[in-house]
Order: structure tokens, then C-alpha cells, then sequence
């Protein structure tokens, strides 16, 4: 195996640019893998050298942003300087770039979607606005956040489908390149490419207009790469061949139509892209007008008609989620109660057609019209438990994002905790940190018990559902199967409700425990100018309120999880 650069053993060229060669690396020492920037042009041994300095530059830039670990970002380790080559390691991403899937899968279904909006634009709005918490010198923090986030807060400045990774082991999502960053304004640039990827320029760029929010760049190559997940093409496509025939009236006509044109729409593109993947001409829409909105408001002319940020794009995207996860539990509880009064009626008519067959009558129904009405329920019956199933394994994977979304609330008070301590000297402050901490501990905990009864209620429930059905048992049991299952139903609903009520009663005092926080921290704004007997006052009273309502959750959990143990004994016995 060759050896480059004294210390790594060359497994495999990736790509170069204009400045740079990539590699996968093996340490010859150490045995990590992992990948290396290499640039092209030799460095001097000083550090005043201007291509190293500019090197430094970026790489300060991406370790910086390193600091708060976050998953979806490329991380990289200390830049080197070895036999007159400037270089840093980076982690090796063993997968394919969204071009490459997209333009294999051709058609992705909307989990997918969501997934990838999920975690890349976390990664931006961690970017945009998260990031400063982690950059910020010891000596800022006690500098208004709004003026951090402007000055650290990072715009990558080059989002296109080549930028991104999607994992082979996991599939999530890593975005790449921080090459034409920009923060505070200022640029870091070590790419060749001077704007980015033509078929993902926003119309502000090509008219060389000074930007004002960099930021919005962003939020329009993520509405695209959003846009061609969604369809399997950019809105604006590039011809190569084009391209290679008179290149500079190729990208004319590119930045005309980002200019002017709209993007076509996205619902006949994903039909269309769906009936060429998979042979089929079934399609029905199965994502939200929501998300068509969230795009088009991405791929707006101006940028001040787009989302201001990632943050606010995330937030956005998040509660319209969270309120079509409200809509599917109504469509599921409606469907339940469909599945039950059909099954009923399925075992009535099979009574009567026993009946009948028992004790035929002149004046009563046929058994070829109670036969045919048999056949019609039990085909509805069957439509019904399909659309039930099929909303089901949809709504299993929103849990994963209340979980997220009450890790977002969890670190807003991490940076409430930081601002008080940075506050130092005032009496009693650490008493009113610790009641800020123990409501938080005490949400995130009834947060996690709530996701993991979800999903341990969809397992049961999937386990129900592998039972035998009515007709693959011998007709003396029919009945009476039928008969216990319908029991189980009612009971199942019954405790599902008990639960469900037990569920809006700890909601109710998470709330409370919220409007405690923000008590707290108006109460510690106020601690500096109270007198100490005020101060002691004060914080024994919040101490008492948070002891009732640590109390009271206790009690609500302990009902909740004994009705959960009873549901779980109910299916578990029927198996």
C-alpha cells in the first residue's frame, strides 16, 4: 500500500478541485480511517504563507463549528503541514452524495422527504443561529444572543446535492464543503467555484447585488434540494451538452429562469417521477399542500419574501409536522371505531345466515342476499383495517420528533442556566438554577415516557394484528373469536382512553412546570434588586410550587404506567 505524506496509507482517490485532492487514508500507525484535504500548491515553511493562512482560515471556521458536535455536519481535525503540503484530516463518509441518490432512486417516498429536511436543515439552522453558543469567547457571554448570532452565526453559501452525503450505515444525512462560507459577513473561501452550483444560485447572486442576508442563499438551495427530492430534478435543469457548446449562453438562460420564471409545480413532477421508477400509474398524493408552500416561499425572487433563517424555516417545517400528527391520531381513533362496528356487524350477519340455514323462512332474507351483504361488509371491513395499518406505520415515526423537538426546549434551558451563571454574585441564584434544571429534568423525563409507550403501544398492536384471522380458524371457533376480539377492542379503547386522559393531565403540568420557568426567570431578572429576605421569600415559595408539581406528575405517571402494564397483560393474554 502506498504511503503519502509520511503517515497515511492511500486507500482510494475521491476528487480533486482546483486547490485540493481528497483521499481515503488509512494512519499507518494509529489504523483510523478517515479522509484528507490536500492542497495542490506547496506551502513555505513560514506561517505568513498566503495560501496556508487562507487554508487556516477555513479550517478555523469548521472546527469552530465543530465545537457543539452536531450530527449532520462534516467534522474535521487539526490542519497539518507535511513535506510542503498544507493538509487536514476529516471524517470519512462512507455513502453516496444526494445526487447520486436521487438520481438512482429516481422517486423517494416522504419518510424519506422528511428525514432529509429533518437533519439537513438542522444542520443549517444550527449554522445560521445555534452555532454561536459554541463559538462565542468566555468573555461574550454575557453579550445580547441577537448580536452573537450575527456575528457567528454561518451562512455555507454553497448548498447543492453534491454537498451533501447520505450514510450507508444509517442513512442520515451530512452536509459537506464550507469552502464559500460566510460569517460576519465575511467570506471564507478556498473553493474554486466563485458563486456555487449554477442550477442553485438565487436570482440575487447573479445580479451581483450586495447581499444583505447571506442566510437567504441557503434557504433558496435548500428549497431546491427539497424541491428535487420531492421530484427527482432541480427546478432550473443545466444541459451539459448545452453547457460544452457555448457555456456562457447556458448559464443566460439558467439565470433568466431563476430570475424570472416559477418553478413548475411539484405534484405532476412527483406523479410523473413515480409512474417512470416504478412502471405504475397509481400514484396519490402522499405529502402535504404544507409542504409545497414551505418550498415555494423558499424559491421566492427577493429574499426578504423567504424564511429569514433556518431556525424559522425548522420551526415552520416542525409545527406543521406536529399538527398533521394531531389530524392522523382523529383519523385513527375515527377508523378504530369503524374497525369495531364492522366487525360486529360482519359477526351478526354471520349469525343470521346460520340462522337461517337452521331455520329457513319463506318471509325472511335469502342466504344469497345475506351472503352478498356478508361479502360487502367483510371488503369493507378489510379496506378499513388497511387504511388503519397503513396510518399506523405513518405515524410511528413522529414520536422520534416530539422527542427532538423537547430536546430543542431542553437546550433553550441549558442557555438559560449558562446566562444565570455568567451572572455571578447575586444571592440565592443558585437556588433558582436548580429549580430551572429540575422542571426541565422533570419534562424531558414525562417526554420520553410518552414516546416510549407509543411505541411499545404499535408493537402490541402489531403483534395483535398477527393473530389469525376469522377465516383461517375451523368454523365451531369462529364465533367466538370473533366475539373476544370484539371484547378485546372495547377494552383496549377503554384503557386507551384512561391513558389518553391521563396524558392531557401531565401535559397540563408540563404546562404549569412552563409557566414556572418563565416565573423563575423573571423572578432571578428581579433577585439583584429584592432584599435578602425578600430573595429567601421568593425562592422558598418557587421550591414549594415545584415540589407539588413534581409530587403530582409522580402520582399521574404511576396511573399511567399501571394502565399501560394492564393493557399490555390484556393483548399479551389473547396471543
Amino acid at each position: 500500500m502506498a504511503i503519502i505524506l509520511q503517515d497515511y496509507e492511500r486507500l482510494k482517490f475521491l476528487g480533486k478541485g482546483a486547490f485540493a485532492q481528497i483521499y481515503k487514508v488509512r494512519h499507518k500507525d494509529l489504523g483510523y480511517v478517515r479522509a484528507i484535504k490536500v492542497l495542490t500548491e506547496e506551502v513555505n515553511e513560514g506561517e505568513d504563507d498566503k495560501v496556508y493562512k487562507t487554508f487556516l482560515k477555513e479550517c478555523s471556521l469548521l472546527l469552530r463549528i465543530g465545537n457543539g458536535g452536531h450530527p449532520n455536519i462534516i467534522r474535521i481535525y487539526q490542519p497539518r503541514k507535511i513535506d510542503g503540503k498544507a493538509l487536514v484530516e476529516m471524517d470519512y463518509i462512507d455513502g453516496v452524495t444526494l445526487e447520486s441518490f436521487v438520481s438512482e432512486k429516481r422517486f423517494l417516498p416522504i419518510d424519506e422527504v422528511y428525514r432529509f429536511i429533518k437533519e439537513i436543515g438542522s444542520a443549517l439552522a444550527y449554522c445560521h443561529v445555534d452555532c454561536y453558543r459554541y463559538m462565542m469567547r468566555p468573555e461574550e457571554k454575557d453579550q445580547d444572543p441577537k448580536d452573537l448570532i450575527q456575528k457567528y452565526g454561518v451562512a455555507h453559501n454553497d448548498i447543492h446535492s453534491n454537498n451533501i452525503m447520505r450514510k450507508e450505515l444509517d442513512g442520515s444525512y451530512i452536509l459537506l464543503d464550507f469552502g464559500l462560507a460566510i460569517q460576519d459577513d465575511k467570506a471564507v473561501k478556498s473553493s474554486s467555484r466563485g458563486d456555487g452550483a449554477a442550477e442553485y444560485i438565487p436570482p440575487e447572486k447573479w445580479a451581483g447585488e450586495q447581499i444583505s442576508n447571506e442566510k437567504a442563499v441557503d434557504i433558496y438551495g435548500f428549497g431546491i434540494l427539497m424541491y428535487q427530492m420531492l421530484t427527482g430534478q432541480v427546478p432550473f435543469v443545466l444541459d451539459p451538452n448545452e453547457y460544452k457548446k457555448d457555456s456562457l449562453k447556458t448559464l443566460n438562460t439558467i439565470r433568466h429562469r431563476h430570475e424570472t420564471e416559477r418553478p413548475s409545480e411539484i405534484l405532476p413532477l412527483r406523479k410523473a417521477a413515480y409512474e417512470k421508477a416504478t412502471g405504475k400509474s397509481d400514484y396519490e398524493r402522499d405529502y402535504p399542500e404544507w409542504l409545497d408552500e414551505l418550498i415555494f416561499r423558499c424559491l421566492e425572487k427577493k429574499p426578504e419574501n423567504r424564511f429569514h433563517d433556518a431556525k424559522e424555516l425548522q420551526e415552520f417545517f416542525t409545527t406543521h409536522l406536529n399538527d398533521d400528527l394531531s389530524s392522523t391520531e382523529k383519523t385513527i381513533d375515527a377508523l378504530r371505531k369503524a374497525n369495531k362496528a364492522l366487525t360486529q356487524k360482519v359477526k351478526d350477519l354471520e349469525s343470521r345466515i346460520e340462522e337461517t340455514k337452521n331455520h329457513p323462512s319463506a318471509s325472511g332474507p335469502n342466504d344469497a342476499n345475506l351472503e352478498d351483504e356478508l361479502r360487502k361488509a367483510k371488503t369493507e371491513l378489510e379496506e378499513t383495517k388497511a387504511e388503519l395499518s397503513k396510518l399506523i406505520a405513518a405515524y410511528s415515526g413522529y414520536p422520534k420528533l416530539l422527542e427532538e423537538k423537547d430536546k430543542r426546549l431542553n437546550d433553550k434551558d441549558k442557555e438559560i442556566e449558562a446566562l444565570k451563571k455568567s451572572s455571578g454574585g447575586k444571592k440565592n441564584t443558585g437556588a433558582v438554577i436548580g429549580l430551572s434544571i429540575l422542571s426541565s429534568v422533570l419534562a424531558i423525563v414525562l417526554a420520553w415516557g410518552g414516546v416510549k409507550y407509543s411505541n411499545e403501544t404499535e408493537a402490541l398492536r402489531a403483534k395483535l394484528n398477527e393473530k389469525p384471522t376469522t377465516g383461517q380458524v375451523s368454523s365451531t371457533t369462529a364465533s367466538s373469536t370473533s366475539s373476544n376480539e370484539t371484547d378485546l377492542q372495547a377494552e383496549i379503547s377503554r384503557l386507551e382512553r384512561l391513558i389518553k386522559q391521563k396524558d392531557s393531565e401531565i401535559e397540563k403540568a408540563n404546562k404549569q412546570i412552563s409557566t414556572l420557568q418563565s416565573e423563575v426567570s423573571q423572578k432571578d431578572k428581579q433577585i439583584a434588586t429584592l432584599q435578602a429576605s425578600d430573595q429567601s421569600e421568593t425562592v422558598t415559595n418557587l421550591q414549594q410550587k415545584v415540589r407539588r408539581l413534581e409530587s403530582q406528575i409522580k402520582t399521574l405517571t404511576s396511573e399511567r404506567d399501571d394502565l399501560k402494564e394492564k393493557l399490555k397483560n390484556l393483548i399479551n393474554s389473547t396471543l
